[in-house]
Parts: structure tokens; sequence; C-alpha cells
């Protein structure tokens, strides 16, 4: 037997008007983007992570030479990138070798920190519009509800029932697209911080050991 929540959330649906279907349809365009960019974000992550540890552990015990030589086995990585940047502008002969390499790492860190905050503004959309859509709705259906009242001169269910039906599908709507929304922005945009400051530690590291291999 079908349950009864099932049930009132398909009325619910079924009974909406044109105007409520509408709202309904761009909380659903929004969200669906919305989920879209958050499972790209989640697998860019794991892969900038195991980056990240790859790095970390291939770099102890070696020089700043053997580092920048190092070939991480993912392509298209923060800091496969770091590296790559830092190997190509290498050069011992250099006077300024240590102002270029800081040079590079802003430059890279800039970049990346730009490449991984694409679609952010996406969530962060779908977190502030979504509620703001589902009180329209809301609104809408409660005021259609009480037109039915002043028509009918009733209040039976059959006579407030689409308009309440209408107010609580958007709103229920409204936060289920709002609510993951918001959380994920504030996830991504949590390692969005941390990468740019394992960047700069990485970063950071390789610069002293140039450094310190430079004067030795």
């Amino acid at each position: 037997m079908e349950p009864v929540q099932a049930r009132n959330f398909w009325w619910m649906l079924t009974s909406s008007d044109l105007f409520t279907t509408i709202i309904l349809i761009i909380i659903g365009v929004i969200s669906v983007f919305a989920w879209a960019v958050v499972i790209k974000k989640i697998g860019e992550f794991k892969g900038v992570w195991r980056g990240y540890r790859w790095l970390t552990r291939n770099m102890r015990g070696r020089s700043f030479n053997e580092i920048i030589s190092l070939r991480p086995p993912r392509k298209n990585n923060p800091f496969a990138n770091l590296l790559d940047a830092m190997r190509f502008e290498y050069n011992p002969d250099s006077s300024s070798l240590v102002a270029r390499l800081h040079e590079v790492e802003n430059r890279v860190v800039v970049e990346e920190l730009e490449h991984f905050s694409r679609g952010l503004d996406i969530l962060a959309s779908a977190a502030s519009a979504s509620p703001f859509l589902g009180l329209l709705g809301t609104v809408w259906g409660i005021s259609k509800a009480f037109l039915n009242i002043g028509l009918h001169g009733s209040t039976s269910i059959v006579v407030v029932g689409p308009g309440l039906a209408a107010a609580l599908t958007t709103t229920l709507v409204g936060l289920i697209a709002a609510i993951p929304a918001l959380l994920f922005y504030n996830y991504f945009t949590k390692q969005t911080a941390s990468l740019e400051a394992k960047m700069h530690e990485v970063a950071s590291k390789m610069i002293l050991l140039a450094s310190r291999e430079e004067k030795g």
C-alpha cells in the first residue's frame, strides 16, 4: 500500500496551478545545476588531495632539483602544475632565483584558486534564491486560499486545499534545494581556502630548499 505521506505530497504537486508549477520548475532547474557543480567539485577535490599527499610523500629527503624532476601520476592537478611552473622557471645561474620562484608560486596559486572557485557562485545563488522562490510560492498559495474563501464563503479543504498545497509545496521544495546548496558552498569554500594554504606550504618548502642549495 502506498504511504499516506507519498500520496499527500503527490496530491500537492498535481493540484498546483500554473504559477506554482513555474516556480517549482525554476527551483528544480537551479537545483540540477547546483548538484552538477557539487558532483564535479567532489571529484576535483579528491584529485587535489591525492596529488598533495603524493607530492609531500615524495618530497621527503630530496633536493630541489630532484623535486622539480618528479613526474606526478596525475596531470591537471594544482600541485603538478606548481611543479611544472617551477621546473620551467628554474635557472640556477639566475641572480634572482628565489624572487622568481615566489612570483611563480603566487601566479600558480591565483590561477588554481580561480579555477577551483568556478561554480561556487551557482551554489551561492541556489542557496539564496531557492528560499525566496519558495516564499513567493507560499505567498501566492496563501493569497489564493483566502481568495477562494471569499469567493465560496467556505473554509472547507476543497476550497482552501489547492492554495495551501501550493504554499506548502513551494516552501518545501525551496528548502530542499537551498539547504544542501548552502552546506556544500561552505564546504567547498573551506576546501578552496585549505588548497591555498597547502599550495603556499609546499611552495615555501621548495623555495627554501632552492635558497639553501643556491647559497651552498
